[in-house]
């Protein structure tokens, strides 16, 4: 086994192991409300829980490694990426997928999703058109903020040192497009960013 199939499995691991406590917490905020009522504090842990269950879904498609010829829902997609993104500082609008995607290629999807939220510092919102391999990701946002360094590698395979934590997804989102056999463009203005996907 190769080391990054070995940490795709240790992602899909953790991410596996993760879910079960934190459903649990959320089944006991839910007993404690029918027994004792709703109260601020329940349901600040709630949305927490909440919030936790959809990172992990998330981060479990885009980080895991996706073998070639699986395909997944493209409803599976779509829900996973709009709970992920549905806070007061970045929102993603409902998506129309197809209903199958290779899920090599919905891994990408989800990867640069990350990329566009990493470019809109003040938040914002997240629209996702087109199906697979041609997608279009449009940010809009009071600020469009690009790091030169990530997005040149991110389009153009230009070096780059080791991504901070924060920015790893650039780098995996780079590989994945080779794996697909993709390449990306983008284009921003002052308050949008456009992404859009094609064959090599």
């Amino acid at each position: 086994m190769t080391r990054p199939n070995i940490e795709s499995q240790a992602i899909a691991r953790i991410c596996h192991d993760l879910i079960s406590p934190i459903g649990a917490i959320s089944n006991g905020v839910e007993l404690l409300s029918e027994v004792n009522g709703r109260s601020p504090e329940l349901d600040l842990i709630a949305q927490s829980a909440r919030a936790a269950r959809d990172k992990i879904s998330f981060f479990r498609l885009a980080f895991d490694g996706a073998t070639p010829g699986v395909t997944i829902a493209g409803s599976t997609v779509a829900q996973t990426a709009v709970s992920m993104f549905q806070s007061a500082r970045m929102r993603a609008n409902p998506m129309h997928l197809p209903e199958t995607l290779p899920r090599d290629e919905a891994r990408l999807l989800l990867l640069l999703m990350l990329c566009v939220e990493s470019a809109l510092p003040l938040g914002g919102q997240l629209d996702v058109a087109g199906s697979a391999p041609r997608f279009t990701l449009t940010g809009n946002g009071r600020r469009i903020a690009l790091e030169a360094e990530y997005w040149a590698h991110l389009q153009h395979g230009a070096p780059l040192a080791a991504p901070s934590a924060t920015r790893v997804h650039f780098a995996l989102a780079r590989a994945a497009l080779a794996e697909c056999g993709l390449h990306v463009r983008f284009s921003a203005g002052e308050t949008q960013l456009s992404v859009q996907t094609s064959p090599a």
